[in-house]
């Protein structure tokens, strides 16, 4: 059984989507959606209006394109909200039909908002549209992954646990403590999990996994695939980036972050043969990521990205050296479990 958080709060009707130009936006169309569901609504401060979501008001002072939520403006709404009059409220919205497009587009500037102000590193939503958080039973955070097919996570060994440890995959996931972004995230409850043979918890050699779930989670603009690594594929290895949510915490807002990297061994010893390498951060981002995809973009395609690795160890500091597994010398091992599945990935 999966689970499908149903909170379809979107865009009000005529509302179009603009991206930069390079966003994996353009490729979706929309139809009419009306939420009838009773909202318990805050009264604004020093205002006779009512907090509602951006997208749920259509006073001209909102934009109808791609909302702007500032993370520092300080009111009694929530961040996601604003402060609208009983008129200006609206329930009938449109939303993305499900389509899938191809692996390995991001969109940096956001699917239909962009943050601004004080993001405390986080990224944008739907930037990192093949992210996916991965819970145990009692919503505790454990690590991440990455869609690599709609109804397939690659992530590490270790971070799927032993085979009895009963896990959740969310796709769509941006902040961890609202589900009141503008596209709801999905969760899935059923799969197998596929562990390399080769597999030993006291070895990062081969720590690689597949998380197969039952059914394929809804392609939308914030939960699509990235792409394999593959020989015909020219990456740039200086500009790789890898993404994840920090500790959580029910105080606060738990955003997805992501931290740049280049990729170097120059900082760590591995033997000659091994299966893993070494990456430093450009920047200050997220330090902990176990089970996070590091992608790196495409040589001569903008914000598109491959898999290269797979985080296994060590934070994720400036000038400090964080392990991956090396998930080049791993495709065909992906590609051949997933074919005897009658699952084909892109690449």
């Amino acid at each position: 059984m999966h689970i499908l958080r149903v909170l379809y709060i979107l865009i009000p009707l005529g509302s179009t989507l603009i991206t930069s130009g390079e966003s994996a936006d353009d490729f979706f169309d929309y139809e009419d959606n009306e939420d009838s569901s009773a909202q318990n609504l805050t009264k604004c401060f020093f205002s006779k209006g009512l907090c509602v979501n951006q997208w749920n008001c259509t006073h001209p002072s909102v934009p109808t394109t791609k909302y702007m939520i500032n993370l520092t403006k300080k009111h009694n709404c929530d961040y996601l909200e604003i402060c609208c009059n009983k008129e200006n409220i609206v329930k009938n919205y449109t939303r993305p039909t499900a389509k899938k497009v191809e692996c390995g587009y991001a969109n940096p500037s956001g699917v239909l908002m962009t943050i601004k102000g004080d993001t405390q590193g986080a990224v944008n939503f739907g930037a990192y549209p093949w992210t996916v958080a991965i819970f145990d039973t009692e919503y505790e955070y454990r690590c991440a992954g990455a869609l690599i097919h709609f109804q397939v996570v690659l992530t590490t060994g270790s971070c799927l646990g032993p085979v009895r440890t009963k896990l959740i995959a969310r796709a769509g996931e941006w902040d961890m403590n609202t589900i009141e972004e503008i596209l709801p995230n999905e969760e899935m409850s059923e799969y197998t999990k596929i562990y390399h043979s080769k597999y030993d918890k006291d070895s990062e050699e081969y720590n690689i996994a597949l998380l197969i779930l039952n059914k394929e989670f809804t392609a939308l603009p914030h939960i699509q695939t990235v792409c394999l690594p593959m020989e015909h594929t020219k990456v740039m290895e200086s500009d790789c980036l890898t993404t994840g949510w920090e500790k959580f915490s029910r105080r606060r807002q738990v955003f997805l972050q992501s931290n740049r990297m280049n990729v170097s061994n120059d900082l760590c010893s591995t033997e000659p043969n091994s299966n893993l390498f070494c990456a430093s951060s450009q920047e200050e981002g997220v330090e902990w990521a176990l089970g996070s995809s590091l992608v790196c973009p495409w040589v001569n395609s903008e914000n598109r990205y491959s898999v290269r690795g797979l985080w296994i160890s060590e934070a994720g500091e400036v000038n400090k050296p964080t392990y991956f597994l090396n998930v080049t010398k791993f495709t065909p091992w992906i590609i051949e479990q997933l074919k005897n599945r009658n699952i084909n990935v892109s690449t």
